[in-house]
């Protein structure tokens, strides 16, 4: 039997059950593997806000090239490092962290966590618009 003849709900089945090395390896496999294994690839993103907003750019240059990725994610982890760096540095992660965050229209949840002043404790407040999708591990 040729892949591109097997049923979608099959497709979407095997995919739903696929841990990230197989969902890798599923986006390979065809066009109709393609989007049901980048949807759940890239439901969850980790961001961290750091001083001089290097994370943020990676990001923000992989939603520019491949602009279809932003739609997939639904919940939105944040460690905010910005309070350890120069304000100027703080200011420009966080003009990144906007670009980035306009870009991701079906956000269902935002979590941010954050140290306090002087290091080692970290807050955390939640934020949900909808659903809450589970991040794989």
């Amino acid at each position: 039997m040729c892949l591109a003849s097997f049923p979608q709900e099959l497709v979407d089945n095997i995919i739903s059950h696929a841990d990230v090395p197989t969902l890798f390896a599923c986006s390979l496999v065809n066009r109709s593997w393609l989007y049901p294994s980048q949807r759940r690839l890239f439901r969850c993103l980790y961001l961290k806000i750091e001083p001089k907003g290097r994370h943020l750019s990676r990001v923000l240059e992989l939603l520019r090239v491949a602009p279809h990725i932003a739609a997939y994610f639904r919940r939105l982890l944040v460690l905010d490092e910005t309070q350890q760096g120069r304000k100027s540095e703080s200011l420009h992660a966080m003009r990144l962290f906007v670009d980035v965050l306009h870009r991701l229209v079906n956000l269902r949840e935002v979590e941010v966590a954050y140290a306090e002043t002087g290091g080692g404790l970290f807050r955390s407040s939640r934020m949900s618009f909808g659903t809450s999708s589970r991040c794989p591990p």
